[in-house]
């Protein structure tokens, strides 16, 4: 049987991480709801905007194949910015533990894919992705950035934005946030379209359906703006739907935690009566001995 002083030291242990798992989950608490009113109402207008996103290429590769066809020559380019031809593969993960499972499952989702993809480069964003990464056994080149888990501003997005838009096909993963309860890993095409090498040509019906669009100055800034300034903002926008999933990943997670942590004060405080009634038991014999003794002295008296 434990003694009282081995059961208090736990319970101090056991009411200190208590403490610790109820202010995370009220910090947590405190931070989601002050970014997903925005975070959800951003995700909508930015999917459309996105979706006009990819109009616009479309309408510079319609216009780019019209320009092949009068000039045989004419190089073929998908974007008002230089790009390189090639795909890059984003993982979002975070600085901190403490997030629950969705960092380690969007990781996984990760590293399933680039496997099946050996021509991808790799862009690791966080320490925790970096440490696992650096332990999980591919052995390819993978570029690191650091970011805040919190409060991301686009200023903070600005080296990462820089080395990623002369991409042209740009998969980031991230932390989907559905509701408290549900997270899910994702994974999201952010650059507009593929490439033209990668897609084949649409046939004359899937063109003859399209809404045709009038750009003003003209086509090649349109798409520029796209690039430079929508594009931002469809990064951030992952960003902070990536700090939300982690948020309501963490709430769950010490949620969990405090169910375990209250289990483990049940079992302590049963032990502790069990040794207080044990110390009272010895208690009693004592005196009962004792009494006996008494007597058998005052009967040889």
């Amino acid at each position: 049987m434990q003694s009282k002083v081995v059961l208090n030291n736990e319970f101090a242990v056991i009411g200190t991480l208590k403490t610790l798992a109820q202010a995370y989950e009220q910090i947590s608490v405190m931070r989601i709801q002050r970014v997903r009113g925005s975070v959800l109402t951003t995700r909508d207008f930015l999917t459309g905007l996105a979706d006009i996103y990819k109009d616009v290429k479309r309408s510079y590769r319609d216009e780019v194949e019209r320009l092949q066809k009068h000039h045989k020559n004419a190089k073929i380019t998908l974007s008002g910015l230089e790009k390189n031809g090639k795909t890059v593969s984003v993982l979002l993960s975070s600085n901190n533990k403490l997030y629950g499972d969705i960092v380690a499952r969007v990781f996984n989702l990760f590293i399933q894919d680039i496997k099946k993809n050996p021509n991808t480069e790799i862009v690791i964003i966080g320490k925790v992705g970096k440490n696992m990464y650096n332990v999980s056994g591919v052995n390819r080149p993978a570029t690191f950035f650091d970011l805040p888990d919190e409060n991301v501003k686009l200023t903070d997005l600005s080296s990462i934005f820089k080395y990623v838009v002369q991409y042209e096909k740009i998969l980031v993963y991230y932390g989907r946030f559905l509701n408290i309860i549900s997270q899910e890993p994702a994974v999201s095409e952010i650059s507009g379209e593929e490439s033209l090498i990668d897609q084949p040509l649409q046939n004359t019906d899937e063109k003859s359906d399209r809404t045709p669009y009038f750009f003003e100055p003209n086509l090649v800034k349109i798409l520029g703006f796209f690039e430079d300034q929508v594009f931002a903002s469809i990064l951030k926008q992952v960003v902070d739907e990536s700090e939300l999933s982690r948020l309501a990943s963490r709430i769950k997670s010490m949620e969990d935690s405090l169910g375990s942590i209250e289990k483990q004060e049940n079992i302590l405080k049963k032990k502790y009566l069990r040794t207080l009634r044990l110390a009272e038991n010895n208690k009693q014999i004592q005196r009962i001995s004792g009494v006996i003794l008494w007597q058998k002295e005052l009967g040889n008296q």
